[in-house]
């Protein structure tokens, strides 16, 4: 499944870049995540979903495999496994963010693939869940306070 999602932030783009780069900072932002360590760009984290009425715990690492400082583009994989469970989830999502004077634009593509639960759980089920903690994180990310992205 792919999405996409845009947000805009009232803060500088090398601001902005430096917190979007160090998962440590940014995948808290994700709805129900948790990084259990590492740091930077390199991290083991724990997310909890919930699909319809399946709710399922996840965990596994994340890093940043590609990184275009000059651009402000990056791109993350993440690969995790239902904690009791035979689920597993694989994500890698791009970033790309344009300076806008003293604000930032960016958008967030995402593939992200959970192959045990199709027939379990239904693709539409999986899609909204998914496109809602997606847009809950660009949400976060754009009402985040300037000391806190800055830090």
């Amino acid at each position: 499944m792919d999405f996409s999602n845009d947000f805009a932030v009232a803060q500088h783009v090398d601001q902005v870049w430096d917190t979007m780069i160090n998962l440590e900072r940014i995948l808290p932002l994700v709805p129900y995540t948790t990084v259990l360590e590492g740091s930077g760009s390199s991290v083991t984290a724990q997310i909890k979903v919930r699909f319809g009425s399946v709710s399922m715990t996840y965990v596994g690492s994340a890093e940043v495999v590609e990184r275009d400082d000059r651009n402000h583009r990056a791109v993350m994989s993440a690969n995790a496994r239902q904690t009791g469970g035979r689920s597993c989830v694989n994500a890698r999502v791009e970033i790309q963010l344009t300076a806008s004077g003293d604000h930032t634009t960016g958008t967030i593509v995402s593939m992200i693939n959970v192959p045990a639960l199709g027939g379990q759980t239904g693709m539409a089920t999986i899609s909204r869940t998914t496109e809602a903690m997606i847009a809950a994180f660009a949400q976060n990310l754009a009402t985040m306070p300037a000391p806190l992205l800055a830090a």
